[in-house]
């Protein structure tokens, strides 16, 4: 079997929990949600699973282009830590519908009973429309540079193009970077909102794309022009 080249992303793992109202609620309300869903969600499951989606399209394409093709070349691989519960079991099934690679040994599982990550989100759709979000980091953890120094790095990198990180799980992922840009492997990037820590600023200078909001850039920017005047 040929092996498929790799994109790795690596970050949060979490449920989506969303809730649509008619407007937002007053404090000591209760109202009726219009719908309830619930997704998997964490900005690297859903990284990992919109290019899984992509790349499922494009190589059952070439498959079809090419009758001597068994698979495609290309794959993607999450790299994240995850709770010991039944949500962990429905957002795996969720990512291995799009294709998501689970099999490295840097998607670990947390401690055992561990609870899994949730965002709560309430959506209003009356004017003026509004998201708000509520976030339970739950006790699984998130991985650490223990976890990485547990790696073989040539086995890991092997056949691996690029590697994108949320800026979740900071530390492991400056770790997994400085390794990546050593083999130059490309990078990018999805910054939120400043982490406030060093590998968070390595990440940023050794990416080669950033993803990032205005609100984000402006603060970034600021702290740059500060950090200037010091030195």
């Amino acid at each position: 079997m040929n092996k498929k080249d790799t994109i790795l992303v690596i970050g949060a793992c979490a449920l989506d929990r969303l809730l649509h109202v008619p407007s937002y609620p007053n404090e000591d309300d209760k109202i009726l949600c219009n719908a309830t869903y619930e997704y998997g969600g964490g900005n690297a499951s859903n990284t990992a699973s919109g290019i899984g989606r992509l790349l499922n399209r494009k190589n059952k394409q070439q498959s079809k282009d090419d009758d001597t093709s068994r698979e495609g070349n290309l794959k993607v691989q999450l790299l994240t830590k995850v709770a010991d519960d039944n949500i962990m079991l429905q957002l795996c099934q969720e990512l291995k519908e799009y294709s998501v690679d689970l099999s490295s040994e840097l998607f670990v599982k947390g401690p055992r009973g561990s609870k899994s990550p949730i965002a709560t989100v309430i959506v209003s759709n009356n004017a003026p429309p509004s998201r708000t979000c509520f976030f339970d980091k739950g006790t699984c953890g998130v991985l650490e540079t223990s976890d990485v120094d547990k790696v073989d790095f040539t086995k890991l990198f092997e056949h691996v193009r690029h590697i994108h990180s949320d800026t979740r799980h900071t530390d492991a992922a400056a770790q997994l970077v400085k390794e990546a840009r050593r083999r130059n492997i490309s990078v990018s990037i999805d910054v939120e909102r400043d982490r406030l820590s060093q590998s968070f600023d390595e990440l940023l200078t050794l990416a080669n794309l950033m993803f990032i909001n205005e609100d984000s850039m402006k603060s970034l920017m600021k702290k740059s022009i500060s950090t200037c005047h010091r030195d």
